[in-house]
């Protein structure tokens, strides 16, 4: 069985992460073209979005920009291309707030 972490053995971890990041994933990123790159980061981004979609809890959930746009377009907000995330997030729950109103 593994124990419980604590707070100190998970900065210890992360500052291993930055560390690592910085000897050898950011010195490969660099050499890369911008096209790779930009490639490399749309796949980051859709795999955070995928994991997101799927957290089981509401306060472990945060929607992404692209996924409460999407919401807004469906649910026809104007002007939502130049929402915040925090005016797209009270667009979208003000709809859905809507929605569960009509349906009861």
């Amino acid at each position: 069985e593994f124990a419980e972490p604590t707070r100190a053995g998970i900065a210890q971890a992360a500052t291993a992460l930055i560390e690592a990041e910085r000897a050898v994933v950011i010195p490969k990123l660099a050499a890369m073209p911008i096209s790779e790159r930009r490639r490399i980061g749309k796949v980051f981004r859709i795999r955070r979005e995928t994991a997101l979609r799927h957290a089981t809890t509401a306060t472990r959930r945060q929607r992404s920009q692209t996924e409460l746009y999407e919401l807004a377009r469906r649910a026809g907000v104007e002007q939502r291309s130049r929402m915040t995330l925090a005016q797209l997030e009270a667009a979208v729950s003000a709809w859905e707030r809507a929605q569960v109103r009509q349906g009861s």
